[in-house]
């Protein structure tokens, strides 16, 4: 099995060949060419240091198109080829401007939650269009930096986790009633600072104290599942992703030791932190 580096590895230099023959072509379609930041009509925060909203992006592939969510965006986009994005503006969804959305593809509906001390949750068959409709919500823990996940086996959960102090949490949810939680939530992912200094926070990874652990992501890949996270806090240029690895959705997991599998040491962007790892249509 390739570890988490070596998939990158082979995507970004299947990325460099692709470039290199594209080269080669006599004539290039503009419409095809992707800026990074990726051209999206994005809000500003103005105060202090002026920031580019659209943080925490989570992004599914439903009925022919990618859809993406992204904090206080007021709304959100859709795709079908990744390069091209539709704006769609949201205003029956009152949770939208709140921090680090979710969306979950069950059966022929999108759900929809975000970071809340009391999770609402809301659905739509049809997300090309603004009519989204709230879910009797029967989830009863508090959460922040919500992510929901769907099994091979029809199987959800949902994890969270947005603290210094606090584990990555997950529990299994049933969408048919309400996403009532399926026994107690688990304690995933502890913090070790003292064992993973891309973990400890500062701008040189210095600063003697645990960092944030936050934005988990759940991906199967080969069987086994892959639990991502981000670290050491988002006002850090150096913010990554590492991931731990489990045979079981709920764990118990075990530390990648190539981690971090996404990281940004410096710069004047911000780091590679909380996103969403995902499946597209291929």
């Amino acid at each position: 099995m390739k570890s988490i580096a070596e998939l990158v590895s082979i995507a970004l230099l299947s990325g460099l060949l692709a470039s290199c023959a594209s080269e080669q072509r006599t004539t290039v379609n503009s419409d095809r060419i992707v800026t990074n930041p990726i051209d999206l009509n994005y809000r500003f925060q103005p105060n202090e240091e002026s920031r580019r909203e659209a943080a925490d992006p989570v992004l599914e592939y439903f009925k022919g198109y990618y859809y993406m969510f992204a904090s206080k965006s007021g709304g959100y986009w859709r795709s079908e080829d990744l390069a091209k994005w539709e704006y769609i503006p949201c205003t029956t969804i009152p949770t939208m401007e709140d921090y680090a959305p979710t969306i979950l593809v069950y059966g022929d509906t999108l759900y929809f939650t975000a970071s809340s001390g009391n999770t609402r949750i809301y659905k739509n068959a049809h997300p090309e269009k603004d009519t989204w409709e709230e879910v009797d919500t029967k989830f009863e823990y508090p959460q922040h930096d919500p992510a929901f996940f769907k099994d091979d086996d029809g199987r959800v959960y949902l994890y969270w986790g947005c603290s210094d102090v606090e584990p990555i949490m997950g529990v299994e949810v049933d969408p048919k009633d309400g996403f009532r939680a399926i026994g107690e939530p688990k304690a995933l992912i502890h913090h070790n600072c003292d064992k993973y200094g891309w973990e400890v926070p500062d701008k040189n990874n210095e600063e003697p104290r645990q960092g944030w652990n936050e934005g988990p992501c759940v991906l199967k890949h080969n069987g086994r599942y892959y639990l991502q996270y981000a670290a050491p806090g988002t006002q850090y240029r150096i913010y990554g992703d590492g991931n731990y690895v489990g045979d079981n959705p709920l764990g118990p997991f075990e530390y990648v030791e190539d981690n971090p599998f996404s990281f940004k040491p410096g710069g004047f962007i911000g780091g590679a932190g909380h996103g969403h790892t995902f499946k597209d249509k291929y």
